[in-house]
């Protein structure tokens, strides 16, 4: 009898002093985690190549344009190009590329090329501000549409590109790049090359 009440006058004061304990423990100042930083939720960030998105930029600059109607004949030639890529994963994507690379005036005897090419993209730093790659790919080009000798050829390109994300949405792209192409011409094969050097605004969305 008198054993029972002792417990039962104890086991509450058990338990109260038990509760007490904990909430001044957990109310305690507690020391710093000394690797605390590695801990962290990394920063958000939407820069650089993501899936699915898409990219579309507008480029000009300066190529040096050769042609073989005579051994060894080149021609520096205003290029413009406009870009649109579709990136399949953060690495690789699909670009399609319209190019026009036209003579300076005073050099009117060049022909003038224009030409669509479509081919893969790659890109080594994908979801960073600062993104660099390169890129392969073919199409046909129509050769000196101003003249009778007229023409299409197939060609072939590639180059290396760097993007710098501005924002989001907005990026500063830089390409050196180089097409090549050949068609017959009077029965004779006539090869065509533009190295160009372009930058320009772009848009990912």
């Amino acid at each position: 009898m008198h054993l029972s009440i002792s417990c039962a006058i104890l086991l509450p004061l058990g338990v109260c002093s038990a509760l007490l304990f904990t909430s001044r423990a957990s109310n305690a100042e507690r020391p710093a985690y000394p690797l605390e930083s590695e801990y962290q939720a990394p920063e958000f960030r939407e820069l650089g190549t993501v899936p699915g998105q898409i990219r579309i930029r507008g480029l000009v600059g300066l190529g040096s344009h050769s042609h073989r109607d005579d051994a060894g004949s080149f021609a520096t030639s205003l290029v413009s190009q406009g870009v649109v890529e579709v990136m399949t994963t953060a690495w690789v994507g699909v670009r399609t590329t319209v190019v026009a690379s036209v003579p300076l005036p005073d050099l009117e005897d060049a022909p003038a090329l224009f030409a669509a090419r479509i081919g893969p993209s790659f890109h080594l730093r994908p979801y960073e501000r600062i993104d660099v790659g390169s890129f392969v790919d073919g199409g046909f080009s129509w050769v000196d549409p101003r003249r009778e000798a007229s023409g299409f050829a197939p060609v072939l390109g590639t180059g290396i590109t760097m993007d710098i994300s501005i924002s989001s949405y907005f990026a500063w792209h830089l390409e050196l790049g180089v097409q090549g192409g050949i068609r017959s011409r009077s029965g004779e094969a006539q090869t065509y090359e533009v190295f160009s050097a372009a930058s320009g605004i772009g848009l990912m969305f």
